[in-house]
C-alpha cells in the first residue's frame, strides 16, 4: 500500500519528511 509519488526521489527509496516509510520500499 505504498503510493508512488513525489514522495520518493528518483531511483531512491528515500521519503520526504513527514511521510510514513513505505514497508514496500523499506530496505
Amino acid at each position: 500500500g505504498a503510493r508512488t509519488s513525489d514522495v520518493h526521489t528518483s531511483g531512491d527509496v528515500k521519503h520526504t519528511a513527514g511521510t510514513r516509510t513505505c514497508d514496500a520500499h523499506r530496505r
